[in-house]
């Protein structure tokens, strides 16, 4: 279903996450302890005029998802909003058909050949993007020792219910489409790793999960569908019932074990990279990678 975004919409505001118990009453949300929670050090950056580039980190590292090598905006606004604020942006390249492990070995030699020796970056990633990136920390010590910081937002910590439903029980002829879509090579394996068959060893580390580098997650809800692209509202809200999702994963399924979060509401699965629907996704990111430095 493609949505109209309305020219007239009210600017989106970090404030208000509370609200998903009002929406989405079923949600088995754990409160985040204090030590954990760094909601309000993000509003207070959102709400800031000029940014705040830190001394000694002078490069930002940004890694989509999946399907992003078909979407050519993917991740420009964060790319305009940090090349501003002075930093040095790398957007790495990313394919749909690799599962975590392949696509975090291509990521680590990319970054390798393309990061001057000692230099210091923060890793940004959005969706399975946050997933290859955090196990290419795992994996890779280099890396490890000039990571700053990692930045995911909405990670796939856990399946996306709606793949899982269009490989093992599509209804109607759009999701048996999309089963057929989503088992083509060009993104099988990638695909793979959000739904119920996803690599074993990627589970097992997912379940243990304990950062290598200081990491924040952000995670969010909505309500309503702002794109064509992650808008699932509908599915999901058949498939769990009163629990809390973004259009594309359960909102408890984003949650990263150990990891600090930004709990954010009214933010669609497509917004933070693409933007749209009076979201501002360079600013958003930005706000992002400056709590994420001391």
């Amino acid at each position: 279903m493609i949505v109209k975004r309305s020219t007239s919409a009210s600017p989106w505001v970090p404030q208000g996450f509370e609200a998903y118990a009002v929406h989405y009453p079923g949600t088995a949300w754990r409160s985040v302890p204090a030590e954990h929670d760094r909601t309000g050090a993000f509003i207070a950056r959102w709400l800031s005029v000029e940014p705040s580039r830190p001394d000694g980190v002078g490069t930002v590292v940004l890694t989509p998802g999946l399907f992003s090598e078909f979407l050519p905006r993917c991740f420009a606004p964060a790319a305009r909003a940090l090349n501003a604020a002075g930093f040095r942006v790398i957007r790495t390249r990313v394919r749909s058909r690799y599962g975590v492990r392949e696509q975090a070995q291509r990521l680590a030699a990319e970054l390798i050949t393309r990061l001057e020796p000692g230099e210091r970056f923060v890793w940004c990633g959005h969706s399975k993007g946050a997933i290859d990136l955090l196990y290419a920390l795992e994996t890779t010590a280099p890396l490890r020792a000039e990571c700053a910081a990692a930045v995911v937002t909405q990670p796939a910590v856990g399946i996306s219910r709606v793949v899982d439903r269009w490989q093992t029980e599509p209804r109607g002829v759009r999701e048996r489409v999309g089963r057929a879509l989503i088992a083509s090579t060009p993104v099988r394996d990638g695909v793979r790793e959000i739904s119920g068959a996803r690599d074993p060893v990627i589970a097992d580390w997912l379940a243990g999960f304990e950062p290598v580098v200081p990491t924040v997650c952000a995670v969010s809800w909505s309500i309503q569908p702002t794109s064509w692209v992650d808008s699932y509202h509908r599915t999901l809200n058949e498939i769990a019932p009163g629990h809390a999702h973004d259009g594309q994963f359960l909102m408890v399924d984003q949650r990263l074990p150990e990891a600090s979060l930004v709990c954010l509401p009214e933010l669609d699965h497509a917004q933070p990279v693409l933007g749209g629907h009076s979201f501002d996704a360079g600013r958003f990111w930005r706000a992002l990678v400056e709590i994420a430095l001391p």
